[in-house]
């Protein structure tokens, strides 16, 4: 499933993900998990190359609106 998300979005997400992984491994109250490695760090390197990505594409796409501005001028 491939979900279009803004590069806002993504850091949303990453920034909860990383408030999250503070607490990997501790012992919290009534044994509450935050962090659940198994699928939460593949997760965020999703997200992490999800952002990289889209700055990616956004740079690509304003070097090709310069050129094509310079080329019609």
């Amino acid at each position: 499933m491939d979900v279009d998300l803004t590069e806002k979005e993504l850091n949303y997400i990453k920034w909860n993900l990383r408030a999250n992984r503070m607490y990997k491994g501790m012992r919290l109250p009534h044994d509450v998990v935050l962090w659940e490695d198994e699928w939460m760090q593949p997760f965020i390197n999703k997200i992490y190359d999800a952002i990289e990505r889209t700055k990616l594409a956004k740079t690509l796409k304003e070097t090709t609106q310069k050129n094509t501005q310079t080329s019609s001028d």
